[in-house]
């Protein structure tokens, strides 16, 4: 079960409320297994002209049949702003061996999916690459030997044309 109760009781005043509670389940013919403060908050609106709240969990066992008094005890207490009780499935030992095979099955698939696609973005890459080069037009400069660059080069520097 989860409850609200005002911010603004202070700790006394709020371990007595949580004392009240797990006295009321006791008196409903339940036994509190857990009940703790679990955080402070302030509301999105004004819920029963407060702005924040205390929320305390609460984890109890009580039969089926005397649930409907107990809620109806919490329902008419005035400092329980909102509250909501929630039934606890206890799972078995092959339930829980199922969900593991079921995420174990689940993150396979993840990692399966993501092999895929980045081997898709690979493909996609190396096709724009080749893309890239089929639509550039390859200048083929052609190879010119030693000989020849050093004739070129005697003729430019024998030239009567540089200034000096």
């Amino acid at each position: 079960m989860l409850y609200i109760i005002p911010a603004g009781l202070g700790d006394d005043a709020q371990a007595a409320f949580m004392q009240r509670v797990a006295d009321t389940l006791t008196k409903a013919g339940g036994q509190m297994v857990t009940h703790q403060v679990w955080q402070s908050r302030t509301f999105a609106y004004p819920i029963k002209k407060a702005r924040q709240g205390v929320y305390i969990v609460a984890e109890f066992d009580l039969e089926t049949e005397n649930l409907k008094t107990f809620e109806r005890e919490i329902r008419l207490m005035p400092d329980v702003i909102r509250f909501m009780i929630v039934r606890k499935v206890k799972k078995t030992a092959e339930q829980l061996e199922e969900e593991k095979r079921f995420r174990e099955k689940i993150n396979e698939r993840k990692v399966h999916k993501a092999h895929v696609a980045a081997a898709a973005a690979q493909e996609k890459e190396k096709k724009k690459i080749e893309e890239t080069a089929a639509a550039q037009p390859t200048k083929e400069t052609p190879k010119v030997s030693l000989e020849e660059l050093d004739k070129k080069l005697d003729e430019l520097l024998s030239d009567d044309n540089i200034d000096t």
